[in-house]
């Protein structure tokens, strides 16, 4: 019989990041997850066995406390709960959703109705949601006649079948003039799915192993099922009916994406076991002797340059003995790990599975030496792959400025940052200091890596952050205070941050004949009061004038009816002439008023600046008029 096991079996990136997070905090402090870290009971378990547990309500959450929100990621909502509980936020998250939470956000505030295709129900899909406006969520192509008119934006779960997102995307394109599509199916979900369509063809009998409630594994199974006629789903080697696999000349095994290899392997066992019976029990009368390199057939994988696993049976400080299966242990010293570096005792224990590189078959002392300086480099090159691809930030640490840019590092591997994508005109502003930046392209040689990074992204990122926030604070009446950014002839910029308000000429002062540059300079300080918001376009308008008294009220206080005042004549009418009452406020003459000789014209009897005494007869505190009499008052 031939067992074929799937590549891409077993834990993927992500569910591998949040569990290393999980039992790195783990052992520092206790822990809780935000709902079950993965979709495996068999793993929530070995969590709970190991002080993890589970937080299933966040008004349960303790300040100070540690809580590692889980693989699926949650909504913004929650996240912002957990921050006002004041709660360490360990935010295990898998990278390709963090990258559909930034993209629907983003889309979502560009006005785009978003729309998620995947299962309302699953853990990523709630949370998804939880970062945009009332979000469309399909499953089936029957669906998409929901859909109204719009711009849309369309995204993935990260685990659906590759073959129904196509004939979804097929039935939508048609309903919008203006649709953005991201393709967000993962690609080990893409190598998984793909793996498991073909193998189901080349075996009698296809094995899914996942958790009954992992939508991936459910998938899988899906899948196999269509193409091959023998196809279980199981979630331990308890549950495997081995009279099913009599008489297979080739069984296939597949595992979904929250299924740890150690369930993988005990699978494997139990069919071994059952191969080896059937074996025995042909060859009893045959022979005699047992095949003793049937025992020894592992010690031909162990040479110098193979990769092995193999069982901790013995830690100590600085080094660890590991039972690979072979004639002698093997050993692993600390120089040999690059992710440790003191004391093993803090990071491995007795019983553990482990998987290293050998380096020689006999150090010395009659032991195997073993290596991680390979693997965990090849980790290393992984997890930037997929930084590279999900978009999401590294911090790396700016050593010197060379020629076209910064020579930087990150854990190891080169890195150079353009000066055009540095975001910085001083280079004092992050030479030896550690900066988040978005990996632009990974350049590969036969040893080693190099790194080209960007900050221009971030910086635009939070720039609209910022800009967001500025405009979510303002509103009409607020009183702001700021820096004289430009004068116009229209009006002047006054810049509180990352926003500029703009005050039109009309609202610097109650001063109709004032020179804006004879009262404000570019630099100087200057407060106004918001008139208008236009989150849209993202414009807000304010006035400076309305931070004092209207001159009409002041004028009140002033004077009154019967009261004979100075005023001067400011322009002539057919009908009278206005004149100054008060800086602000006019009065009106009229004709008849001005003489108590007939004239024809208000010219005749006056000039344009003159300086007279007039006598207030009426003030309408309605229509703000004021209406005096010069005749009358000499």
């Amino acid at each position: 019989m031939e067992i074929i096991v799937a590549k891409s079996a077993g834990f993927c990136f992500g569910v591998k990041n949040a569990l290393e997070k999980v039992n790195s905090l783990n052992k520092e402090k206790e822990v809780k997850t935000y709902g079950p870290i993965i979709h495996n009971k068999q793993v929530v378990e070995d969590l709970r066995q190991k002080g993890v547990t589970i937080l299933d309500d966040l008004s349960n959450a303790r300040k100070g406390s540690s809580v590692v929100i889980r693989s699926h990621g949650i909504s913004k909502a929650e996240f912002k709960v957990l921050e006002e509980r004041e709660v360490d936020i360990v935010d295990a998250t898998c990278p390709f959703v963090k990258n559909i939470h930034r993209i629907v956000e983003k889309k979502c505030n560009e006005n785009y109705k978003v729309v998620i295709i995947g299962d309302e129900s699953h853990p990523e899909v709630k949370g998804i949601s939880g970062w945009c406006n009332n979000a469309f969520i399909i499953s089936k192509k029957e669906e998409v006649n929901n859909l109204k008119g719009g711009k849309l934006c369309v995204v993935a779960q990260t685990t659906f079948d590759r073959e129904k997102w196509k004939e979804i995307i097929c039935s939508i394109i048609g309903t919008s003039k203006e649709i953005v599509i991201f393709d967000t199916i993962c690609s080990a979900t893409d190598e998984r799915q793909s793996e498991a369509r073909e193998m189901s063809k080349l075996v009698n009998l296809m094995i899914v192993i996942g958790g009954k409630d992992s939508s991936n594994s459910r998938k899988l199974y899906d899948i196999a099922n269509k193409t091959c006629e023998n196809a279980i789903f199981i979630e331990t080697e308890e549950e495997l009916d081995l009279s099913l696999i009599k008489g297979c000349d080739k069984v296939g095994i597949t595992a979904g994406a929250s299924t740890p290899q150690y369930l993988i392997d005990r699978v494997i066992k139990k069919i071994k076991g059952l191969e080896v019976d059937i074996n025995v029990e042909k060859q009893m009368e045959e022979i005699s002797d047992e095949d003793f390199d049937m025992y020894f057939s592992k010690m031909e994988n162990v040479h110098v340059g193979s990769r092995v696993k193999g069982t901790i049976i013995h830690v100590g400080n600085k080094e660890m003995y590991v039972d690979i299966g072979y004639k002698s242990d093997a050993v692993l010293e600390i120089s040999q790990v690059p992710s440790v570096s003191e004391n093993f005792e803090n990071y491995f224990s007795k019983g553990e599975i482990i998987e290293a590189d050998v380096v020689k078959l006999n150090n010395g002392e009659g032991n195997v030496l073993l290596s991680r300086v390979s693997i965990e480099k090849d980790n290393e090159i992984e997890k930037i792959r997929v930084y590279e691809k999900s978009g999401e930030e590294i911090e790396v640490k700016i050593l010197e400025e060379i020629k076209g840019g910064y020579r930087a590092s990150f854990n190891g591997f080169r890195v150079f940052m353009p000066s055009s994508l540095s975001g910085v005109k001083d280079s004092s502003e992050i030479l030896n200091k550690k900066v988040k930046v978005n990996i632009s392209e990974i350049k590969e040689d036969r040893k080693d890596i190099q790194l080209v990074v960007s900050r221009k992204e971030i910086l635009e990122a939070e720039k609209e952050n910022k800009i967001r926030e500025t405009f979510d604070s303002l509103v009409e009446g607020k009183k702001i205070s700021g820096t004289v950014k430009a004068i116009i002839e229209p009006g002047l910029f006054i810049n509180i941050g990352d926003v500029d308000v703009f005050v039109p000429k009309a609202e610097v002062s109650w001063s109709r004949n004032l020179n804006i540059k004879d009262k404000y300079r570019e630099g100087t300080r200057a407060e106004a009061v918001i008139l208008r918001v236009d989150n849209e376009n993202k414009k807000v308008s304010g006035s400076i004038k309305r931070l004092e008294k209207e001159p009409f009220e002041n004028m009140l206080l002033k004077y009154k009816e019967e009261d004979i005042i100075p005023v001067k004549v400011l322009r002539f009418t057919d009908f009278g002439v206005f004149v100054e009452v008060v800086e602000g406020v006019d009065g009106l003459v009229h004709i008849s008023k001005i003489s108590k000789d007939r004239i024809n014209r208000p010219e005749e009897a006056l000039k344009i600046g003159q300086s007279v005494n007039a006598k207030i007869i009426k003030i309408d505190e309605t229509t703000k008029k004021v209406e005096l009499s010069i005749k009358d008052a000499n």
